[in-house]
């Protein structure tokens, strides 16, 4: 079993993992004690949220974190830091288009930062695979991190996280990547093999076409046709092994 690390910005308060079946319990209280104004109670659950989300013991729920990225929007908000709540609902936007802020009206001041940043036009970098398993930033598995809007990046290898980072606006993750001959090679061979294995397929058929027939241009014809596939077949195959063989060679590089 993979051992679980834990790269985050604050590692010395994840003392402990948590089922991310907690995640929609806390968040559920925390939208109730703003419904209810109840303001110490909301900074206190937000400020747990913020410490647990970090230390989920398996992959985030997407739906789940664009909720948590709204509470801590309103939190930013509440605290006079408008730059930080826009980055917040951004993040909430980019994992779920249609989401809002609970008591807000449209008409409210707090729609302006929720709408700074557009999605759809916002700054965003391509990243690159990871050596191993599956990127996801705020659960959703995406190689597109968007520069302005916070994010937590975990790394799982099947339902196991391996890593996992808190990004600020800006930040990109940092883990060993997949090399780039890896993909080409895996195709590479993945071609070659195919390729060989058609050839060769052929071959029953022209040498039964080859001792089917009496006449002579049909016999060279046949004969021809059944080196080629001889040639073509084992030269791809030849080939294969040796994709094959860079392609383990690179495998974990």
């Amino acid at each position: 079993m993979l051992a679980l690390l834990l790269t985050i910005a604050h590692a010395e308060d994840c003392v402990r993992t948590f089922a991310v079946t907690e995640l929609r319990t806390d968040l559920e209280r925390t939208g109730e004690q703003l419904e209810k104004g109840d303001a110490e109670g909301f900074a206190a659950s937000i400020q747990r949220l913020d410490k647990l989300v970090p230390c989920a013991e398996s992959a985030l729920p997407a739906e789940q974190v664009a909720d948590y990225r709204v509470l801590s929007g309103v939190k930013a908000f509440t605290f006079g830091d408008p730059d930080l709540a826009a980055a917040s609902f951004l993040a909430a936007r980019v994992l779920a288009s249609d989401v809002s802020i609970p008591l807000y009206p449209r008409d409210h001041e707090i729609y302006a930062l929720f709408d700074r940043y557009d999605p759809l036009r916002a700054r965003r970098e391509r990243l690159r695979a990871p050596r191993t398993g599956t990127l996801l930033l705020d659960g959703y598995p995406t190689l597109e991190r968007y520069l302005d809007a916070p994010a937590i990046a975990q790394i799982t290898v099947g339902d196991q996280v391996v890593s996992t980072q808190v990004l600020a606006p800006g930040e990109l993750p940092v883990y060993r990547v997949r090399h780039p001959l890896r993909s080409g090679l895996v195709a590479t061979t993945s071609v070659l093999g195919v390729t060989s294995a058609l050839l060769l397929a052929q071959i029953p058929a022209a040498r039964k076409g080859f001792y089917g027939t009496d006449d002579y241009n049909q016999l060279k014809r046949y004969q021809y046709r059944n080196n080629t596939l001889l040639v073509g077949g084992f030269v791809g195959l030849g080939l294969t092994v040796g994709s094959g063989a860079l392609t383990g060679l690179w495998w974990d590089r």
